[in-house]
């Protein structure tokens, strides 16, 4: 059975150079050729029901430019190719690296329709069949007998030239070889030429004539151009395909697009064809516009398959037809529609045929093979295979060869599909299992079968897809059956390698969204499997074999080692714990480096290689992995890598300290790894003691095993790491090394860094924004590093700045980046906010104050904003106040704090405890605020040092010493609080100014001497406030919420400040009132 193949790529020809046909027998070197010992058959699939393979044979070499317009599988060996220069004829199943081959060049038409070619097999020497090139616009047909594919000594080659008459505006088609040198002919207006090339005894009396012709005469006769651009519109042959239906007799049947279906009998071995019955299927369907694109017949069962679609829309569908005895009429008809499979919006030519004695049908649409049970009143419930191609593939033909295989000849090579048998039933699951099995077996990247659920359009639920795989997981890590006749090794390596794929199939196919657990439970597997993998390798070397041994044996296994690896795949995390233990715990000097390297090496090959390779797929961490269950095996491993430390450290051999560096770089890998991904993996976790305690492992070893690359100089290898985790931290510790490095080898340049470096930390910058600039200020913080960071990045002012202003404790130095950006009005804002911190006093010293307090006068001073007036005032005010403390701190360097103070009366524990912190600071040079100077100046008895500073003088003098230091203090107070501004207005200046003045008198009038140290205030500043307060002293009584806006509500001394409001009440100058 022969079908027709007229492709629209023949529309797409390009015009060649030759203009000239030459017709010469390719000449090879037999000393070039060699036989390929592999085959070059590639299976694609292999199922219960179906064979898919590629046969992958050399093509003949094509010159510069030149291009594969077609080919085509003529017989089960020789295929023909068309290019945009020449035809070549070859040996398709060869298995030379060159194959044999015959060519011939040919002229191009003016509308660059390919030649028709069919090949003439040879009963007696397969390799010399016949070729026939036919012109489709001209009708020059060459007969070239018996083509040579072998190297000859160059003989001539028969060539035989005939003409076929073509009409007015008609060209050829497609051209079938009915039997021996019998050829059909078809045309493009609905005629069908039978051409006898020779008769049984090879002769050549060429003869030609019609043997059907659905073309009106009136519409012949109205043609007067070709129309090959509106080829696809009109009434044409779409199909036609020869059976057998007796020994001597053949049918010709004949589908047009219009839905015409003819039956022309032909008698074998004579000229008689007979057209005996014409149906008009497009009259069984109420489908509008329809067009026909190929059929199918099965004679035994006496019904046939049309496929068509309606022209304005897309989707092929079916129309199965009940012929009857003899194809006399149709006793039932009905259409359906193919499921999974949904036509391109190309111009595309679908292909139906039937296999296994008709039991089976093969239908190639839209790159898209369906193998199915023709039960068309239900497609959706019945048996069915999917086959995808991928999108790249091109197909230029497709034909049936025997009754089960049908072959498909693309650009890949020659594709054979055979079909075994037909299932029961269709059943989801059942699919999907062999669709993963399938893949894990032959997909590949350069197969020419796509394996992707979408390709397939089979509807396939989230549960179905997952439970497939789960399935399939659990085979693998089990051994069940998947992978069966292979030693040990191998199978090991099998079943890591189909794992790899699978997680790669899950990617793709499932919704990685909601498979966190799927995810895991595969990566978990797969890394079994490489563990067992990479043990059992070791199990080889006598070095490491009895160690394995031993573990074995601890854990109760009597039989085969490899058995073990095979069959117990989910224990091997146990048998490494114990080699580890071994390690620890029994080995020492040779014999431990030994076993650390191959436990490095086991590590590096089969978890962290292995990691990497899944992460290309799930690109995601804190995915559960093999020891997240097994923490004592991370802890034991760093013991391992100390005593590799401590080994180096000792060492003093370059030679050896190198090796033991590689070993320590390998074990600090897996550590910083498999510590990051499982800390991920526990964060999800309920189980937060788990999570705490390894994160706390973490957080104390991470330091140390970056410190390992870093002195190593091999921080290159661990940033690729860091970002897999998005450990900005490590990572900015690791590139501010490789600058501290780079400064240091140019000594001369130090504020340049490295063009290399530089581009780098930019980079991270523009990948990670914010994140990565964080994380490394906040380094440069911890290492008191403000110079490099203040100086060293000037492009990254705006994540600086962002940091700088995220923490007011950052204010500190902060202010010095918004200077270096004559930023002014920020340089005040910082300033201000952190000076009048209550934390303030705790890091910085008078000096500090000092510095920032004349810093901000100068940036208030430069300062055009609104507000400068006012923030000059503030640091103007908080200099005085800093000058007044030095005058205290330069008196306290000469005095003691008296224990017999004037106040001793009203002093509580609190009291004294709030004097002796403030006592505290003054020493230290810590700034105080303004409450804290009044507290201490009022609250301090200074007569006893005072006069142990003046010896010889007369007491009334050492009095009057007292006197005169506190009503210093206390007049430039007063003076200082006449326009007072505070760098913490937030209460407003003058409801503090008013306390302030309230608390320094009511203390004053507490000693007692205070008449007369109130009166030399007084008459020192002439100040009408202070005998303001003195006419009423019940306003100087403070209440809580006084308290709480002068800061000393954390001092839980309320009770005595409202103790000093009852002492007030009974001084005398109270009374009197």
């Amino acid at each position: 059975m022969v079908s027709i193949n007229f492709s629209a790529k023949r529309f797409n020809a390009n015009n060649p150079s030759t203009s000239a046909d030459t017709d010469t027998v390719a000449q090879i070197d037999n000393s070039e050729l060699r036989i390929d010992e592999q085959s070059n058959v590639e299976t694609l699939l292999d199922d219960d029901y179906l064979r898919v393979t590629l046969s992958t044979t050399l093509r003949p070499p094509l010159e510069d430019g030149e291009t594969i317009l077609d080919t085509k599988a003529n017989t089960s060996k020789i295929a023909t190719i068309i290019t945009t220069k020449r035809i070549f004829v070859y040996n398709y199943r060869s298995k030379r690296s060159q194959p044999y081959y015959f060519e011939c060049s040919y002229t191009p038409n003016k509308f660059n329709l390919l030649p028709l070619c069919v090949i003439i097999p040879n009963s007696v020497y397969e390799m010399k069949p016949d070729l026939i090139v036919l012109d489709p616009v001209s009708g020059l047909l060459k007969f070239y007998e018996s083509v040579k594919m072998e190297p000859s000594l160059g003989g001539l080659q028969n060539i035989k030239t005939f003409h076929i008459k073509v009409n007015n505006a008609e060209f050829l088609t497609d051209l079938t070889l009915l039997q021996h040198s019998d050829l059909l002919l078809s045309t493009s207006q609905c005629r069908v030429l039978y051409i006898k090339l020779r008769d049984h005894l090879r002769d050549s009396p060429f003869n030609y004539f019609e043997i059907y012709n659905n073309r009106s005469l009136v519409s012949f006769m109205l043609s007067k151009s070709y129309s090959i651009r509106e080829y696809h519109n009109f009434n044409r042959i779409v199909s036609l395909k020869l059976y057998d239906v007796s020994p001597v007799e053949k049918y010709i049947v004949i589908l047009e697009s219009s839905g015409r279906l003819s039956f022309i009998k032909h008698l074998i071995g004579s000229t008689s064809f007979t057209l005996e019955r014409t149906l008009e299927t497009n009259m069984l369907l109420n489908v509008a516009d329809a067009e026909y694109l190929d059929f199918e017949l099965s004679v035994k069962k006496q019904f046939a398959v049309l496929l068509l679609r309606s022209r304005d829309s897309s989707p092929c569908f079916g129309l199965a037809v009940s012929l009857g005895k003899a194809f006399e009429n149709c006793e039932k008809a009905f259409k359906f529609d193919f499921p999974y499979v949904s036509d391109s919006k190309e111009h595309t030519y679908p292909k139906i045929f039937f296999a296994k004695d008709d039991e089976v049908c093969i239908l190639e649409c839209s790159k898209k093979l369906l193998v199915f049970e023709p039960q068309f009143e239900n497609l959706s419930t019945a048996w069915a295979q999917i086959v995808t191609l991928k999108e790249t593939l091109e197909i230029f033909s497709i034909e049936k060869v025997d009754n089960n295989t049908v072959y498909l000849n693309t650009n890949d090579g020659y594709i054979s599909i055979e079909v075994k048998k037909s299932g029961t039933s269709h059943n989801q699951n059942i699919f999907m299992e062999q669709h993963i099995i399938q893949y894990l077996k032959y997909g590949a990247e350069s197969n020419s079968i796509t394996y992707d659920l979408k390709g397939t359009g089979v509807m396939i639920t989230q549960t179905v897809l997952k439970n497939a795989i789960r399935k399939v997981s659990d085979n693998l890590i089990t051994n069940s059956w998947l992978v069966t006749g292979t030693n040990a090794s191998d199978n090991l390596k099998t079943r890591l390698q189909y794992f790899l794929k699978l997680i790669k199939f899950t990617s793709e196919n499932c919704d990685m969204e909601d498979a966190y657990n799927l995810k895991s439970e595969l990566v978990t597997n797969c890394q079994l499997i490489s563990l067992a993998n990479g043990l059992f390798q070791m199990s080889f070397e006598k070095t490491y074999a009895e160690s394995i041994q031993n573990s074995l044996s601890i854990l109760n296994w009597e039989d085969e080692p490899k058995l073990f690896f095979l069959h117990r795949t989910k224990e091997i995390v146990a048998l490494l714990e114990e080699f580890i233990n071994s390690i620890v715990n029994s080995c020492a000097g040779i014999d431990f480096l030994h076993l650390a390297e191959s436990l490095s090496t086991l590590f590096e090959s089969s978890y962290i290689e292995c990691d990497q390779e899944i992460k290309k797929y799930f690109n995601q961490t804190g995915l559960c992995n093999v020891f997240s269950k097994h923490h004592e095996v991370i802890k034991n491993v760093n013991i391992v890598t100390r005593k590799v430390y401590e080994i180096v450290k000792e060492d003093s051999s370059d030679l050896n300290k190198t090796g033991f560096d590689n070993i320590l770089m390998k074990l600090t890998c897996f550590l910083y790894c498999v510590t990051s991904e499982t800390v991920l993996c526990l964060s999800k976790a309920k189980n937060s003691s788990d999570f705490e305690d390894l994160n706390r492992f973490l957080i104390i070893n991470k330091e140390n095993w970056t410190n390992m690359y870093i002195l190593s100089n091999r921080q290159s290898e661990m940033i690729p790491l860091a970002l897999q985790y998005n450990d900005m931290q490590t990572l900015a510790i690791l590139m501010e090394s490789k600058r501290e490095l780079c400064s240091s080898i140019n000594d001369d340049n130090l504020n340049l860094l490295d063009e290399g470096i530089n581009e780098e930390f930019d980079y991270y910058f523009d990948s990670y924004g914010y994140n990565f600039a964080e994380a490394l200020f906040r380094h440069y913080l911890v290492k008191n590093k403000i110079d490099v960071m203040l100086s060293y990045f000037p492009k990254q002012s705006e994540f600086l700045e962002k940091f700088l202003s995220s923490d007011i404790r950052l204010y500190r130095f902060g202010w010095i980046h918004d200077a270096q950006m004559a930023a002014f009005d920020r340089v005040c804002d910082k300033l201000l906010k952190f000076m009048s911190d209550p934390a303030y006093s705790l890091d910085n010293s008078l000096e500090d104050k000092k510095l920032q307090s004349s810093f901000g006068k100068l940036s208030a001073i430069c300062n055009k904003g609104t507000s400068n007036n006012s923030a000059f005032e503030q640091f103007s005010c908080s200099l005085r106040l800093v000058l007044i403390q030095n005058e205290i701190y330069e008196v306290l360097t000469i005095l003691e704090h008296n224990d017999n103070g004037v106040l001793k009366n009203t002093l509580s524990p609190m009291f004294d405890s709030l004097f002796w912190n403030i006592h505290e600071k003054l020493r230290g040079k810590r700034p105080l605020t303004l409450t804290e100077i009044i507290n201490f100046v009022t609250m301090c008895s200074f007569e006893p040092a005072l006069s142990a500073s003046t010896d010889g003088m007369e007491d009334d003098d050492k009095v009057n010493s007292c006197e005169e230091f506190i009503v210093s203090v206390s007049a430039k107070i007063f003076r200082l609080l006449e326009n007072f501004k505070d760098l913490d207005c937030k209460h407003g200046d003058g409801t503090m100014r008013e306390l302030w003045i309230k608390l320094l008198i009511r203390r004053l009038l507490l000693r007692n001497d205070k008449t007369k140290i109130l009166s030399k205030v007084i008459n020192t500043l002439k100040y009408d406030v202070v005998e303001g307060y003195l006419h009423d002293l019940k306003s100087l009584e403070l209440q809580q919420s006084d308290l709480n806006l002068l800061g000393l509500s954390e001092q839980n001394t309320f009770s005595d400040y409202i103790k000093e409001n009852e002492t007030l009440r009974e001084t005398e100058i109270f009374k009197s009132m």
